[in-house]
């Protein structure tokens, strides 16, 4: 695996571990605080960061290996094309929360790291 998709993966699974972790807490607990439903006010975001990585692996890795239907080159063209989608719809939502580009979410991700 390419060294991008090894960092991609990993700040993959710790964005949607910190999700699981909240929403964990919130099935325990309740909600955290009168005006907020979650402690980290964050997790869907983080879940659409780990939906947008996974989707880019996965769409990279097609490319080089046999795809998710080998058998159907139409069904795995469509697939393909619907990780598209799913990385894009990911990623507008995560411009428009922060309205900057996709290139500073690894900082986005560490200060959220640090404010917790």
């Amino acid at each position: 695996m390419p060294e991008p998709h090894r960092t991609a993966a990993l700040l993959a699974a710790e964005a949607a571990s910190q999700a699981t972790t909240e929403l964990l807490r919130f099935h325990r607990a309740g909600t955290a605080f009168a005006e907020l439903v979650f402690d980290d006010p964050e997790p869907t975001e983080r879940l659409a960061v780990a939906l947008l990585l996974t989707a880019r692996i996965e769409q990279d890795c097609h490319v080089t290996q046999k795809g998710a239907h080998p058998e159907d080159a139409a069904r795995d063209q469509l697939y393909r094309e619907n990780l598209g989608q799913l990385a894009a719809a990911c990623a507008k939502f995560l411009i428009d929360e922060h309205g900057k580009d996709l290139a500073t979410l690894p900082m986005i991700l560490a200060a959220k790291e640090q404010d917790a």
